[in-house]
C-alpha cells in the first residue's frame, strides 16, 4: 500500500514524509468514506479526520506490514462515527419521487454513467437501509474488491459475522432495486 520508508520517516515525525503518506492514501480514505457515506462533503471531512488520525497513532502502529488493514480500520471507524451522527437523517425513507428520479438517473436516457453527485444519491437511497456494519462490508466487499480475509482484518468481524452481514446487506440492496427499478 505504502512504501516503509514513508511509514518509518512518518513515525519519525518527517513531514515530507506525511505529506507523502497523505498525497497517497487522502483518494483512498475519500473513496471508502463516499461510498459508506454516499455524501461527498461527508465523505471528504471523514477522509480528513482519518488522516489525522493515521498521523497522531501512527507511531504506536507495529512495524509488522499490517499497515493496510490498520488504515482502513481507521477510515471506516470514522465512517461509523459519521453515520451515527447522522442515524436520524439517513433513516427517513426516501419518497416516491427519490425513486423516480434514481430510475432515471440508473437508467440513464443516453447511456451515460451516473455523476458522482448522482452516483452519492443512489448510493444514499439504496444503503440507507444497511446497518453500519452491513454497509462497511458490503463497501468494502462489493464495491473496493476487497477478500473475506482482508475485510476481516479492518472491521474486526469474525468469519461468520463478516458473511452474515455480507449476505443480509446483498440481500436488502436486491430487494430495495428489484421494488423500486
Amino acid at each position: 500500500m505504502t512504501d516503509s520508508l514513508v511509514l518509518a520517516g512518518c513515525r519519525a515525525g518527517d513531514t515530507g514524509s506525511l505529506v507523502e503518506l497523505v498525497r497517497e492514501l487522502s483518494p483512498v480514505a475519500w473513496r471508502i468514506a463516499f461510498r459508506m457515506l454516499a455524501d461527498n462533503e461527508a465523505a471528504e471531512d471523514v477522509a480528513q479526520e482519518a488522516m489525522v488520525k493515521v498521523w497522531k497513532k501512527i507511531g504506536r502502529l507495529d512495524n509488522d506490514g499490517s499497515f493496510g488493514p490498520w488504515f482502513y480500520r481507521i477510515v471506516v471507524n470514522c465512517c461509523y462515527d459519521e453515520l451515527r451522527r447522522k442515524k436520524r437523517e439517513m433513516a427517513k425513507p426516501a419518497d416516491e419521487l427519490t425513486w423516480h428520479r434514481l430510475g432515471e438517473i440508473i437508467r440513464g436516457d443516453d447511456g451515460s454513467e451516473p455523476t458522482a453527485d448522482e452516483y452519492g444519491e443512489i448510493m444514499r437511497t439504496v444503503t440507507a437501509e444497511l446497518s453500519p456494519k452491513q454497509r462497511a462490508v458490503f463497501v468494502l466487499s462489493d464495491l473496493e474488491g476487497m477478500n473475506n480475509e482482508r475485510i476481516s482484518e479492518i472491521t474486526g468481524l469474525n468469519a461468520n459475522s463478516l458473511k452474515s452481514n455480507l449476505y443480509h446487506a446483498r440481500k436488502k440492496v436486491k430487494e430495495i432495486i428489484r421494488g423500486r427499478y
